[in-house]
Parts: structure tokens; C-alpha cells; sequence
């Protein structure tokens, strides 16, 4: 009776467990799946377009870009890149520029962690703790040997 108890206590942690890697993993996935923006477009005036492997659409006022679109500014066109970083391309009238997945201007600005990063980085500390207490919980349970 004891050893069922012990097994089942065993199994509803490992569904503990299971669950928090689940918890983690999707809150991991929410926060690339929000990373997958890399930039915003701003128009500063004029014709802009921009690209996202459809052709170009007339954009007005911002616009949300990836890695690999492409900002074309007419020959009155002005519009500025805004990378996550806070890196600022200006694009000049009769220009196109693609959008980097690294920003060309490097580190210059460290953006504040996102309410989805911490819940994963929450989620996966919880998953560790809860991980660990298991693991321990598993190697203290066997009595000493006489």
C-alpha cells in the first residue's frame, strides 16, 4: 500500500513536472515568436513602400518589419528603420534598404526584457526548481540500506 502511494506520489510530480516544461517551452515560443518583428518603420514623409515578399505596398505612418523586407522611399520619400535595439536607419528619397536581422548599428541600446521573456525565464526557473526537488525527492526516498 506504502509502495503504490510512493508511485503514485512519484507520477503526480512527474505531471508537475511535465507540465512546467510545457509552461517553459511555450512561454519561450511566445517570446520568439514576438522577437520575429525586427524593426518598425516610420515614414518622415512622402512615398514609402515596403516589401514583405508580396511586392511592395504604400505604407503610412509605421509599420511593422522583418528580417529580409525591403523599405523603398520614392523620390520625395522619407522613412526611418527603428531596430528593437533602438539602432535608427534613416532611408533617403530614391532608396531601398533591407531590413537586417542584426541591426547595423551594434549594441547601442539594450532594450528592457518583455513581460513574455520573464514569464519564460520565470517559467524555466520554476521548471528547475521543481526538477531538482524531484530528482532529490527521488534519491532520498529509498530507505538506507542495513
Amino acid at each position: 500500500m506504502r509502495r503504490r502511494r510512493r508511485v503514485l506520489l512519484r507520477l503526480a510530480g512527474y505531471r508537475v513536472m511535465l507540465r512546467t516544461v510545457h509552461y517553459a517551452l511555450t512561454g519561450v515560443l511566445v517570446t520568439l515568436a514576438g522577437q520575429a518583428v525586427a524593426a518598425s518603420v516610420n515614414v518622415k514623409g512622402g512615398s514609402v513602400s515596403l516589401s514583405q515578399g508580396q511586392g511592395f505596398v504604400g505604407i503610412f505612418g509605421s509599420a511593422s518589419a522583418s528580417a529580409g523586407d525591403v523599405v523603398m522611399t520614392g523620390a520625395n520619400g522619407r522613412a526611418e528603420i527603428i531596430y528593437d535595439n533602438g539602432c535608427r536607419v534613416l532611408v533617403e528619397p530614391g532608396q531601398s534598404v533591407s531590413i537586417k536581422s542584426a541591426p547595423p548599428c551594434g549594441e547601442t541600446y539594450q532594450a528592457a526584457a518583455t513581460d513574455s521573456e520573464m514569464l519564460a525565464l520565470s517559467a524555466v526557473a520554476v521548471g528547475g526548481v521543481l526538477g531538482g526537488i524531484l530528482i532529490l525527492n527521488e534519491v532520498s526516498d529509498h530507505p538506507a540500506s542495513p
